[in-house]
């Protein structure tokens, strides 16, 4: 594989795992918003309350996610919103996960580049109140690439919940 061909391949995996990311730090910041700076529709939300643009940022998750750990609440939505949103991911392209979420097993995204497809392997694992994504390559045109990318995310609700202690 010459450098070019490398070089082609990992752009492809970054802009797959930017975009991945992009998902999960937006959503991250946006669930269970019921108030605040970021502009919404309620059923991406998950919350049953009309959401509105003014004041400071509000969060609704369920004390019972707040004792047991929001990412995980978090990610199971994120799932559901997936598989309930195959209609939607045109129009809601940002606040749709590109690929479904599964929790702590390994999720295989296919990446198409100039040079040769190659596979994205995503691992995501709720760790209390953050989420631990960690993406690696697979695959048989992975041969001479080194790529390994771990990001941790905060759930911003967590503040929400502080205040309910």
């Amino acid at each position: 594989m010459t450098l070019g061909e490398q070089t082609n391949r990992l752009t492809a995996v970054e802009a797959v795992v930017s975009r991945d990311l992009d998902w999960f730090s937006n959503y991250a910041r946006l669930w269970k918003l019921k108030t605040g700076s970021y502009s919404l529709n309620t059923d991406i939300t998950m919350t049953s309350t009309p959401y509105t643009v003014g004041g400071a940022a509000n969060y609704e998750p369920s004390p019972a996610d707040c004792n047991s750990g929001l990412a995980e609440a978090l990610l199971a939505d994120g799932r559901r919103m997936y598989l309930y949103s195959a209609t939607k991911k045109t129009t809601l392209i940002t606040y749709i996960p590109p690929y479904e979420i599964k929790i702590s097993d390994n999720t295989r995204i296919p990446v198409a580049s100039g040079a040769g497809d190659v596979t994205v392997v995503r691992r995501v694992d709720p760790v209390g109140n953050k989420i631990r994504v960690f993406y690696s390559l697979d695959g048989p045109n992975a041969d001479g690439l080194n790529f390994s990318r771990e990001a941790s995310l905060l759930v911003e609700a967590t503040a929400w919940c502080d205040r309910l202690s």
